[in-house]
């Protein structure tokens, strides 16, 4: 969003990526990529930035939240995001290797009107997303994959955070709800991190 600062970015990139690898050359470094709807001016301003620093990633990080980020009706519904939701990384970042740093889906309506967002989802919602997300990321050979949040931060949201807007897109992401109820999709959780690596 801003050339002259993504330039002194790129600098930066440079200089860790090879001072790091100097002393530690078995360190494995991850830039996460913020995802966003497929083919949008925004991803292909990450594809162009990407390819400046792609000498400097050993590992691609992917950061989704279909139902906040992307461009779709009904978006608390997972089966419509757009078909290459996740998927778009390989047109990004070619021939690397990939996880998911950070993604969750909501398992309850959100409304912030400050950002125009309101959103329908129930812990079944969050289910189908999870399925579509293992599902997806196995796909793509990931090679990890992590949950923001495995609880609900009600409390912290509202004492701490202030109730502040910007929080708010995440607090009911957990797979454990702000009562310590577990969630359904907590048990498709255990039952990917059971199985063997593909």
């Amino acid at each position: 969003n801003n050339p002259s600062r993504y330039d002194d970015f790129v600098v930066f990139a440079q200089t860790v990526y090879t001072s790091l690898k100097a002393a530690y050359p078995e360190l494995r470094l991850v830039v996460s990529i913020a995802l966003k709807t497929p083919d949008s001016t925004a991803m292909q301003t990450v594809t162009t930035g990407f390819a400046r620093i792609r000498d400097w990633v050993d590992v691609v990080g992917i950061s989704t939240y279909g139902y906040a980020f992307y461009e779709h009706s009904d978006k608390g519904n997972p089966d419509n995001l757009p078909a290459q939701w996740l998927s778009q990384i390989k047109t990004i970042a070619p021939e690397k290797p990939y996880m998911v740093t950070e993604t969750g889906w909501i398992a309850q309506d959100l409304d912030i009107a400050a950002y125009g967002l309101s959103v329908d989802a129930d812990e079944n919602s969050q289910y189908r997303y999870l399925e579509k997300l293992f599902t997806e990321a196995n796909g793509l050979n990931a090679q990890g994959l992590i949950l923001f949040t495995y609880h609900d931060y009600d409390t912290l949201w509202t004492d701490t955070l202030g109730s502040d807007n910007l929080s708010a897109i995440w607090k009911d992401t957990g797979l454990v709800g702000e009562t310590h109820n577990e969630r359904r999709a907590l048990t498709l959780w255990r039952q990917w991190a059971a199985r063997s690596r593909r």
